[in-house]
């Protein structure tokens, strides 16, 4: 707090950090809650409401998403629906003004959701579900669904290898993988792909639709990373995705932990590029005018 009396600039770091803690709550990489509204409320008390209200918000948002999962938890086993691929929600409903539009640094929730993303047909139903829980209480609003921010955790089975007597392979190996939304939607189009067969990179955006920058860092980080290598990639380089190559489920996959993160090829935890510091900075100035503007009326009336 000191030195934050020092930053002459202080809307731009008002910006920036909406951005760290919307990673940092999106992500669950705080450490602690009360440390973060203690610190937010130190700047409510040196800056003014003004300056700490969208954060104020975000926490807001937050606890009322957990709230939000549990109801729609209770509201899908009142429905007896229950079976061995029923999928988990757990879902954060970010108000529009509170957080940053460039959460993911590059695009906004609803350009995203516009992009026509192919997701797949359980996760297509799970959204319809929750949407018509949400809309129960609330009309006319819409959902947009930010893929660049999610996760999952996926059980997965690797069947023995046939011919196999001793050694891991011998015997079916279960893991529980924590992937990106676009992991998840990729790996679940190889549960029916059958043996011996494979996808193209072309292929799997065609049937997703998914950015092709993103598709090339969510592939990358399922074959080629060595400890992380659910799938085989052909040509067999350590080199990243391009054009051309194939995918095929990695039936020889071992680990020695049950749960593996995977990670990503990509810094996420890089808010911004060169490109997209200049954007801020021009976006920050043209909001000076308009801050600007209002004191010369305001003096003029």
């Amino acid at each position: 707090i000191t030195l934050l009396r020092f930053v002459s600039e202080k809307d731009k770091f008002e910006v920036y950090y909406q951005k760290h803690l919307a990673r940092r709550l999106l992500h669950q990489k705080s450490e602690s809650h009360e440390i973060e509204t203690e610190m937010i409320s130190r700047m409510k008390r040196e800056l003014g409401n003004n300056f700490t209200h969208k954060f104020e918000g975000m926490f807001k948002d937050v606890r009322m998403s957990k709230e939000m999962t549990e109801a729609y938890a209770k509201h899908v086993r009142g429905l007896g629906e229950a079976s061995e691929k029923q999928v988990d929600l757990s879902i954060n409903v970010l108000g529009g003004n509170n957080w940053p539009k460039e959460i993911s640094g590059r695009t906004t929730y609803a350009e995203h959701d516009e992009a026509g993303l192919n997701y797949p047909p359980e996760i297509r139903n799970l959204q319809e579900s929750f949407f018509k829980f949400y809309s129960k209480d609330r009309t006319g609003r819409k959902l947009a669904w930010a893929a660049t921010v999610g996760s999952a955790d996926i059980q997965c089975l690797f069947p023995k290898i046939p011919g196999k007597t001793s050694g891991p392979l011998s015997k079916d190996r279960r893991y529980e993988l924590t992937v990106s939304t676009y992991g998840m939607i990729i790996l679940l189009l190889f549960n029916d792909l059958p043996e011996g067969e494979w996808l193209s990179l072309e292929d799997i955006q065609g049937r997703t639709n998914i950015p092709q920058t993103d598709l090339i860092n969510a592939l990358t980080s399922l074959s080629v990373v060595k400890t992380t290598k659910v799938l085989l990639k052909e040509p067999p380089t350590k080199a990243i995705v391009k054009a051309g190559d194939r995918f095929t489920f990695n039936r020889e996959f071992t680990s020695k932990t049950i749960k593996i993160k995977m990670g990503t090829v990509n810094a996420t935890s890089k808010v911004e590029n060169e490109e997209e510091r200049k954007e801020t900075n021009d976006k920050t100035a043209d909001t000076r005018k308009y801050v600007a503007d209002a004191a010369i009326v305001r003096i003029m009336k």
